[in-house]
């Protein structure tokens, strides 16, 4: 067995906080106390939290295994968030390899200041790998123009295991410790079809 992954960020989107209700203003502190409220919760700790209203709180039953956290940031604030609670800093799809070797710099920057020298940098991807590169990238196509999560084409990697063992290998070449897919919203053969090649790109890129 893994250790138990948790994935978290501050989010974006006006719209997406006022349908919770919720105010983008001071989410960053709001994510810090929740990140520690939870933690020390799965740790077995009795915690409080003022901002959460809660007092002595505790959970009876604590994971066995790592929980690991991995944190999502696109600016040097939330790096530093990264680097000082998480095993991970968990790169956004859609980030230019240029753009990603910088926030590599600052976070490994960061990492150093808070002594985490095992933090990994993770990139994940929305993919569609097929045996044919033509109809992979003409897929893909098709569903970002249909409006795929609302991410532009640059923001998936489609095609041929040539194409996307080459563009994994890019960010492996900057410091990208691991890829994380996810198949984009094809019918079910592509989807085996996509997975199975991927298991072929991990090989190339082993």
């Amino acid at each position: 067995s893994g250790p138990f992954i948790v994935q978290t960020g501050i989010g974006g989107g006006e719209g997406q906080f006022a349908a919770m209700g919720a105010a983008p203003r001071g989410r960053g502190a709001t994510t810090d106390e929740a990140i520690r409220v939870v933690k020390g919760l799965l740790a077995g700790e009795t915690m409080s939290s003022e901002r959460f209203g809660v007092r002595d709180a505790a959970i009876g039953l604590v994971p066995q295994q790592t929980v690991e956290w991995w944190i999502g940031a696109g600016s040097p604030k939330p790096l530093e968030r990264a680097a000082r609670e998480g095993g991970a800093w968990y790169g956004s799809p859609g980030t230019s390899v240029e753009r990603t070797t910088e926030l590599i710099a600052i976070f490994r920057e960061a990492c150093e200041r808070h002594d985490n020298d095992s933090a990994r940098v993770v990139m994940r991807a929305d993919v569609v790998v097929f045996e044919d590169d033509a109809t992979a990238s003409a897929r893909a196509d098709e569903l970002i123009a249909a409006g795929y999560r609302g991410m532009p084409r640059d923001g998936v990697i489609a095609g041929g295991v040539d194409r996307v063992t080459d563009a994994f290998a890019r960010y492996a070449e900057i410091g990208v410790d691991e890829m994380v897919v996810r198949c984009m919203n094809v019918t079910q053969p592509e989807a085996v079809e996509t997975l199975a090649l991927c298991g072929e790109v991990r090989s190339r890129m082993a």
